[in-house]
């Protein structure tokens, strides 16, 4: 009785002594995943999806060279008529835009694109009589004026009318030719001037349908912003960022490497026809046009299109249209969206980076810059990992890695080590036992599994069965093998 309690008491020390170690290790665990979460928290889920986003949008600018000829009565000539012909070169319009396929291919908003045709006829028209044919008469434009306006001579009768039959096509003949350039952020940031990426447009529903227009460059590796799966499931409140470059190609400070970011909600969402509008109260810009809204995740939830005038000319309630309206294009040009190995590179790059692990990151950056070479954005954060490498503040990766964050491996080792410990307590006592029993008990060891004992085994597998525990029935005294069952 005396030696079973000492047994007791042992085991229920060790019991004791186990669950403390257990404790520990589960606490190390714990704080363990505690510090990664803090080190990884340096950037809020709005600033990583904004960085992981940001390097994939593009500004656009549409320039359009406009022919003109004026046809006129002129008495002088045998057929009565006369006619002038002008060409001039406008910088129309910028926007932005996103790429959506390593490729180049680009989505922006129609009417960044696509210039409005009344508005090329009066510049046109002031240009060619305001500019050229009228000066003679004293009739001109000031610096003030604007091109694209409509104007009345009001004290000739006989040249307003050929003014305004001008504006109307009627006695003037237009045709237009656009050009659309598309320019990264490497381009833009450039110490040089910028040189466009000529694109082609590949498809366009027009500002009257969804203002979706799908651009082609010539690309390879390009970054790209991720689109979400659909504007179904957004919510009123919820947070959006819109990314874009405001401004103009020649207003574009030398060092601009970055997008723009305008941060606010979704304030309402609205059916209009077979498609939708979401409204927003973020104060974009102009220049703004056509560049991404991304949600927390940093996914294209639509494109910024057009604001309400008020009464007052001050910009009102702000519109996107949605990303299904964005696929709908896509798929009407024959694209499907895609991601590159340089998005997925400099994701990793980027998730080291938050969680402080600034050596691992510096390979991948160095990776992406060979696949977008001169990235100012993934330059950046290469200078500031290769400053704090090697530092405190560089955490290094943990080992082993295997897939596993190191607390659940800790976890798991602690909970091995607790089988391994318990098996020899178990063990232990089944040896005291043994020995305490009087002679001749039927004794058989515990075991998870059923286990067949035949006389004949080897010694081998003898002491390994000690060894975990089983004790091997012995051959009766009839010499025949006598089979036992151990188990419970």
């Amino acid at each position: 009785m005396e030696r079973t309690s000492t047994t007791s008491g042992s085991a229920g020390t060790i019991r004791r002594r186990l669950a403390a170690v257990l404790v520990a290790t589960f606490a190390a665990a714990l704080v363990a995943g505690t510090q990664a979460t803090a080190m990884a928290a340096t950037a809020t889920g709005q600033e990583r999806a904004i960085t992981l986003a940001e390097r994939g949008v593009v500004f656009v600018d549409t320039a359009v060279h406009v022919d003109v000829t004026l046809t006129y009565q002129d008495a002088s000539n045998i057929s009565g008529l006369s006619a002038a012909s002008r060409g001039y070169d406008l910088d129309y319009g910028t926007g932005s835009g996103f790429v959506v396929d390593p490729a180049g291919t680009i989505v922006t908003a129609s009417h960044v694109v696509e210039p409005k045709a009344e508005d090329l006829q009066r510049y046109a028209a002031n240009q060619l009589l305001f500019g050229d044919l009228l000066t003679t008469f004293g009739y001109g434009l000031g610096p003030g004026d604007d091109l694209f306006g409509e104007y009345t001579i009001n004290d000739n009768a006989a040249l307003n009318t050929l003014l305004q039959q001008c504006y109307s096509g009627t006695a003037c003949h237009f045709s237009f030719t656009p050009s659309v350039s598309v320019y990264t952020a490497v381009q833009i940031a450039g110490t040089q001037t910028a040189h466009a990426m000529p694109a082609r447009v590949l498809d366009s529903t027009g500002f009257d349908n969804t203002d979706v227009a799908v651009l082609q460059v010539t690309g390879h590796d390009m970054p790209t912003v991720d689109l979400a799966g659909s504007a179904g499931d957004l919510q009123s409140g919820q947070d959006i960022t819109a990314l874009g470059f405001p401004g103009s190609a020649t207003a574009l400070p030398t060092g601009v490497t970055e997008p723009t970011k305008v941060f606010g909600h979704i304030s309402n969402i609205r059916s209009v026809d077979s498609s939708q509008l979401i409204e927003i109260d973020a104060d974009t810009q102009p220049g703004m046009s056509g560049g991404p809204v991304i949600d927390g995740r940093g996914r294209v939830i639509g494109l910024t299109s057009f604001a309400l005038l008020q009464s007052n000319g001050i910009p009102g309630a702000k519109y996107l249209r949605t990303v299904d309206d964005i696929r709908t294009a896509l798929h009407a040009a024959g694209v499907q969206p895609s991601r590159g190995v340089g998005d997925a590179t400099f994701a990793r790059a980027m998730n080291d980076i938050w969680a402080s692990h600034y050596s691992a990151a510096i390979p991948l950056l160095d990776r992406v810059l060979a696949l977008s070479p001169g990235d100012p954005i993934a330059q950046r954060y290469l200078t500031e990992a290769q400053a704090k490498a090697g530092t405190a503040a560089d955490a290094p990766l943990p080992k082993p890695s295997g897939g596993f964050p190191m607390p659940i491996l800790i976890a798991i080792a602690a909970i091995i080590a607790a089988g391994a410990v318990g098996a020899w307590v178990a063990t232990r006592r089944r040896r005291q036992a043994m020995a305490s029993s009087p002679s001749g008990a039927d004794l058989r060891a515990p075991s998870a599994v059923g286990f067949t004992v035949e006389a004949g085994t080897t010694a081998d597998a003898l002491r390994w069965m000690q060894a975990v525990g089983i004790s091997p029935a012995q051959p009766d005294g009839s010499g025949a093998s006598s089979r036992q069952n151990v188990g419970p």
